[in-house]
């Protein structure tokens, strides 16, 4: 009975490894049909504010919106922070929001890990935002222009230049 138990830990433990090794490099996993794309009108999903109340992706429409997604248990998600906090400082006075979108299924974890990300802390107390947007690994990262398109389904992750070049030609400040 330990051996399996150990046995299944070891193989959770991989996995996880696995999963954060490959969204900490950039490597997309192969794409599914209900992938985002580009160009593509963006799903509504309503997320829970900190105040418990009802925040729709639709509301920000006229702006851009960068979303990060994250888990409480994501080492990889956790190292984003500084960088993601320098990105949303940079762009400060620009047409953009930042959301900070958590997809742990219990309340306590984003309660108690929220305050620590930068831009509008959201939680996805259904699942409905990681479904309507297949996010199937953590971080992730997403821009959604002004019009309510995506921008970038998979925005480059704050601590690589390519995303603050990128937010930049938007503004035009390079």
């Amino acid at each position: 009975m330990m051996k399996s138990i150990f046995k299944t830990l070891l193989l959770l433990s991989f996995l996880a490894t696995s999963i954060g090794s490959l969204a900490q490099s950039n490597d997309l996993p192969p794409s599914s049909p209900k992938d985002l794309k580009d160009g593509q009108k963006t799903p509504d999903a309503i997320l829970k504010d900190s105040l418990s109340q009802e925040i729709s992706i639709a509301s920000f429409l006229g702006k851009y919106v960068f979303i990060d997604v994250w888990h409480s248990r994501c080492s990889p998600c956790l190292k984003q922070i500084p960088f993601l906090k320098d990105l949303e400082k940079e762009m400060e006075g620009e047409n953009i929001v930042f959301l900070s979108v958590n997809c742990d299924s219990q309340e306590f974890r984003w309660r108690g890990m929220r305050d620590m990300y930068p831009g509008l802390p959201l939680w996805d107390q259904d699942g409905s935002f990681c479904g309507k947007y297949n996010v199937i690994y953590s971080p992730r990262f997403i821009l959604i222009d002004p019009e309510g398109k995506i921008a970038k389904a998979f925005m480059p992750q704050p601590s690589k230049p390519e995303a603050l070049e990128y937010l930049k030609t938007l503004f035009n400040k390079n």
